[in-house]
């Protein structure tokens, strides 16, 4: 049986480091996505999703549970997101993690799910990434409300704490974001495979 967040977090403030463990264990991967979701680029999302369970282990002491701990731990996220972004900005990067080119042609450090065609694959890859590089152009406000509503499937009320705004604020801003979204896919049908064109 796997504890609750709440029993690991009293764990951890009890000085356990196998339960902050075992948060860090059930966390990463949707920390890396919504990381990599928000940059675009894998390098920084791994070195943010790092320093997201640093910042939250250094506050754990501090940590009321007001709010669950996935939601507090969310409101580190975004804020080190945000604060990741100025800091970037308007200095290009070269992630070290991309394709990497050989002789034989393009290299990726990934591993397929060779479950799929490779068709299939390819063209899934290919709808993911023109869709991230379509997210990564709106705006910040709307970006993370998509983000953590579509992808990571939050709640109304978890969004607007993670945010720190109203309800209606996170409703204004998914509606504009996903609409947004919908402009720059109609706009930039030829990004995708067939499947997505017919959407």
């Amino acid at each position: 049986m796997s504890l609750s967040d709440e029993d690991l977090v009293e764990r951890v403030k009890a000085g356990e480091a196998a339960a902050f463990e075992a948060l860090v264990i059930r966390y990463q991967k949707a920390l890396f996505n919504l990381a990599y979701r928000y940059t675009g680029n894998r390098e920084d999302a791994s070195d943010l999703a790092q320093e997201i369970f640093i910042r939250a282990y250094q506050s754990m002491p501090g940590f009321r549970q007001e709010a669950t701990f996935r939601t507090w731990l969310y409101q580190i996220a975004t804020n080190l997101c945000r604060d990741n972004r100025r800091r970037r900005s308007g200095r290009p990067s070269i992630s070290l993690d991309e394709v990497i080119a050989t002789e034989q042609g393009e290299v990726d450090r990934e591993l397929e799910d060779w479950s799929q065609s490779p068709e299939a694959l390819v063209e899934s890859r290919l709808d993911s990434e023109a869709i991230q590089k379509l997210l990564n152009e709106l705006p910040r406000e709307y970006r993370l409300a998509v983000i953590l509503r579509d992808i990571e499937g939050f709640t109304y009320d978890e969004i607007a704490s993670i945010l720190r705004c109203s309800k209606g604020t996170v409703r204004s801003r998914l509606n504009r974001g996903r609409h947004l979204l919908q402009e720059k896919i109609t706009a930039n049908r030829e990004l995708f495979t067939p499947f997505l064109r017919l959407m």
